[in-house]
């Protein structure tokens, strides 16, 4: 029957389709529907499997690239979701992504110490990330303590987040202390340059706390409690110093040299940053520009970026240095929870078109 040009027994066409004979060709190809499934479909490791459908709105049948249901436990990352109809029905492939990601632990804007002196603590509902939950004292649900209750104690306080977030379960130990019998501590450090001068009169914000270095480069704030979350950060230079100081035609040179690839060795990142007089976070012919019109007397200053810069002196560069500037948080140092004296708070000051690090003696 499949060559008498007629259209009989089981065939869907003229001569087509059917067991016996061969599939008829598609003349307009129909779209595949999904009105229930997104686009991206955002799972995690330890949801249920995913049971997708096997038959689009119009009522096409298909296979999956992936075996169905998908299990979540094996997967992890992305992946292609790939909806292939079955022959002869003149349907278009249907696709889209599958997200799949671990439960991770939650952050909260809590100390691992806090003071009796506390009376109540608020737990919050969320995490930094938006997660919701509860918090279990023992297994018990919490949702404030009573600091004087717990003096002295470490409390193993959980937060479970609600279903339906990829988030586990995340152990928040806290300890009470009592701060009334303690004495109250200091926080100090001291600015100098990558050259290793101290540099006085530099605005330091420690807490609440603003101070200024003294002539051996060094601050000191008092009466701290402990259990207290401090944050550290210089906020420039307040001494009669002109930005041309320490700047020469060395430094002119290093600069042109380093963009030329000249260097026979290579700026160190103290001398990548001091050369990014801009602070656009790269080294070109504007920071060239700039710093031969202060050299010439052309201009007073680097427009408003400031001509010092404070770096954490823990930082670690990454072992290139080139072109890296930090993040803005190692422009900063955090002492959490503050336990005792906190010395050696230090930062690097950096003078920006210093690249011979010169300052003072030029």
């Amino acid at each position: 029957t499949c060559t008498d040009g007629i259209q009989n027994g089981d065939e869907t066409g003229v001569d087509c389709g059917g067991n016996l004979c061969m599939p008829c060709a598609c003349t307009d190809t129909i779209a595949t529907v999904f009105p229930d499934l997104p686009a991206i479909l955002e799972a995690c490791t330890t949801d249920d499997p995913i049971l997708l459908p096997t038959e689009d709105a119009n009522g096409i049948s298909g296979s999956w690239n992936l075996p169905n249901p998908v299990e979540l436990a094996d997967l992890l990352g992305t992946y292609d979701l790939i909806f292939s109809p079955d022959p002869e029905q003149c349907a278009a492939v249907y696709s889209m992504t599958l997200e799949v990601s671990a439960p991770a632990s939650q952050e909260f804007e809590l100390t691992d110490t806090i003071c009796a002196t506390i009376l109540t603590l608020i737990l919050p509902t969320e995490s930094l990330s938006g997660v919701p939950g509860s918090w279990y004292l023992d297994g018990e649900p919490i949702a404030s303590l009573i600091s004087l209750n717990y003096i002295g104690q470490t409390l193993p306080l959980s937060f479970v987040p609600e279903e339906g977030y990829c988030a586990t379960t995340t152990d928040w130990p806290i300890y009470v202390a009592d701060c009334s019998q303690n004495d109250t501590y200091s926080i100090s450090g001291e600015v100098y340059t990558w050259t290793n001068y101290y540099l006085q009169d530099v605005q330091v914000q420690v807490g609440d706390d603003t101070l200024i270095t003294n002539m051996a480069g060094r601050y000191s704030s008092m009466d701290h409690q402990q259990g207290d979350s401090i944050h550290i950060q210089p906020l420039g230079h307040l001494g009669e110093i002109s930005t041309s100081a320490g700047l020469s035609l060395l430094d002119l040179v290093l600069v042109q040299q380093h963009l030329l690839g000249m260097t026979e060795t290579p700026l160190n990142p103290y001398q990548i940053l001091a050369a990014d007089v801009n602070g656009d976070a790269t080294i070109n012919v504007l920071d060239l520009v700039m710093i031969r019109r202060v050299l010439l007397g052309l201009s007073i200053d680097f427009g408003a970026t400031p001509d010092w810069m404070f770096i954490n002196a823990d930082y670690q560069f990454p072992d290139d240095g080139e072109g890296v500037v930090p993040n803005i948080w190692h422009y900063s140092i955090t002492v959490n929870p503050l336990n005792g004296n906190s010395d050696n708070n230090d930062f690097i000051a950096i003078k920006r078109g210093d690249l011979d690090g010169s300052f003072p003696d030029n």
